[in-house]
């Protein structure tokens, strides 16, 4: 009976402290989630300021948590900023740009998966090549979003890419955004999802074997 008392009190201490850890785990994971890592949130106010917000999308884009932003998604893990989606719903108020060109400092965001832009006016500038850098990338929407020029052939850096959608740029005059050749594209081993209607592929002979080099 003694052993028996033994091997309850023994189970029941082990029960407790099962308890006292989970409770511990998921206390540590919910203070990660409640405020975003500061030089991040610092990238997004700087983008922010480099834009032209007429429909206010950007008017959550206050205080110290940007997890808690509209459009934003932080890791619960990490605490690093993972998805930025802004595309747009407003056909009519749509982000546009402030100045010449689009803040780079999203190039800080080396943790970020999902990124979409799409349906937006960035006036006719060309897509900015320091996102070739964003090498987490899984995700990639820039499609009616108002750019313009040469696509970078950087993107082929983005080898971790499953998704890009390129379709339906061009300026104010219509010039279309165009691709001189494709030979970046096939070192995107990943991508299952590809659209690039209404780019001008004039200049690149080679699109169609290029495209074909694609694994999925």
């Amino acid at each position: 009976m003694a052993k028996l008392a033994l091997l309850i009190r023994g189970t029941a201490l082990l029960l407790c402290l099962l308890v006292f850890q989970a409770a511990s785990t998921s206390d540590g994971q919910a203070s990660v989630s409640r405020a975003c890592i500061g030089s991040e949130r610092d990238a997004l106010l700087s983008f922010k300021a480099s834009l032209l917000d007429p429909a206010g999308h950007l008017s959550s884009w206050q205080g110290e948590d940007c997890c808690q932003w509209k459009g934003v998604r932080c890791s619960n893990r990490t605490g690093h900023l993972i998805k930025l989606n802004l595309r747009n719903i407003d056909m009519d108020r749509s982000l546009s740009l402030s100045a010449g060109e689009m803040s780079s400092s999203l190039a800080t965001l080396q943790h970020l998966r999902y990124l979409d832009l799409s349906w937006n006016n960035f006036n006719g500038t060309s897509i900015p090549i320091y996102l070739s850098s964003l090498k987490s990338l899984r995700y990639l929407n820039l499609s009616r979003a108002g750019f313009s020029g040469r696509i970078p052939s950087q993107l082929g850096n983005l080898s971790k890419l499953q998704y890009l959608d390129l379709s339906w740029n061009y300026d104010y005059y219509g010039n279309k955004s165009y691709i001189l050749d494709l030979a970046w594209l096939p070192r995107l081993s990943l991508l299952r999802h590809l659209d690039m209607s209404y780019v001008d592929l004039g200049s690149a002979r080679d699109w169609f074997q290029r495209v074909n080099m694609l694994p999925n």
